[in-house]
């Protein structure tokens, strides 16, 4: 018993150490002013992990993929908003393989969430054909094996990209939008999926987090006014906790795993210069409107 008792206050030691050891890192921490990556509530945030691999760790590669990350996020938020975004702001920055935290509306970010989901979805069936090319390849089958089994791994993501697209047309892209955008924003789209899936087959590691919302208070149902259970506070604060559990959920089904093997998919990896430039001046038009809007005399009654 004695042997047991020495060893307990040998442990409670040590552990009262570490405890000490960790306020001390704490505090230092706070004197050199940094802080917790915290969220406010129903705010949300994006963490996409890039491979070095991806870009061959060369700077200006690097700055190419950033440029197409943009173009993929900026289309997904103006689906989701039914508005022009601007870029994504980078919260945090990660290094080892680079990994960009960044802020987003909870709308965009749940697209972008939906849209995910539904490639990790099709990309299951592809990881199984990426097992049998590695093993193909392996045991010497000629080029024109290898090649089906791409074009059948291709066709397989194809069809669920084709399908997803036409069931965000009626929904997300039903309404009419200024100038008949919601056309392009289609096109548009089928071209981002590929390109999403295609990183997804390179090893990208897309995840999102929202800190909770508390669900709208039961008494409710009781108030009048815009409170009540039918005013515009009350339905405001109710789709909020809707769309913050969505994204919960969503999180934590796309989790992340990793291919075995060489990529297979042959998407475009790229080719988002002409519609980034499209959207540029989209953006750059609205503001110069909203801007005009703002400066013009309003008439005297």
């Amino acid at each position: 018993m004695s042997e047991v008792s020495k060893r307990l206050t040998e442990l409670q030691g040590k552990l009262n150490l570490d405890n000490s050891n960790l306020e001390k890192l704490l505090e230092s921490f706070k004197h050199f002013g940094i802080r917790p990556n915290e969220l406010a509530p129903g705010e949300a945030e994006l963490y996409v992990e890039i491979p070095g691999e991806f870009f061959d760790f060369e700077l200006g590669d690097f700055g190419k993929e950033l440029k197409d990350l943009d173009f993929i996020l900026r289309t997904f938020s103006e689906i989701a908003l039914n508005e022009v975004p601007k870029s994504p702001v980078i919260r945090q920055i990660s290094s080892s393989d680079p990994t960009l935290f960044l802020a987003l509306a909870p709308g965009a970010i749940l697209f972008t969430l939906k849209c995910l989901n539904m490639v990790l979805d099709s990309y299951k069936k592809v990881v199984e054909i990426r097992n049998l090319s590695a093993s193909a390849k392996n045991t010497g089958l000629s080029a024109k094996i290898l090649e089906s089994m791409e074009a059948e791994a291709k066709e397989v993501v194809t069809q669920s990209i084709d399908k997803f697209t036409k069931e965000v047309e009626n929904t997300y892209l039903k309404t009419e939008r200024e100038g008949g955008r919601e056309k392009e924003l289609s096109s548009q789209l089928e071209k981002t999926l590929q390109m999403l899936a295609f990183r997804v087959d390179h090893g990208y590691r897309i995840e999102a987090r929202i800190e909770p919302l508390p669900a709208p208070a039961d008494d409710a149902e009781g108030a009048e006014g815009p409170e009540g259970p039918e005013g515009p506070e009350y339905t405001e604060k109710k789709l909020a906790y809707e769309q913050a559990t969505e994204i919960e959920m969503l999180a934590d089904k796309v989790a992340y795993f990793e291919p075995q093997g060489e990529p297979i998919l042959r998407l475009p990896a790229t080719g988002a210069s002409e519609d980034q430039a499209e959207t540029a001046n989209t953006q750059k038009g609205a503001e110069e409107a909203a801007a005009k809007k703002s400066t013009k005399p309003t008439k005297s009654k």
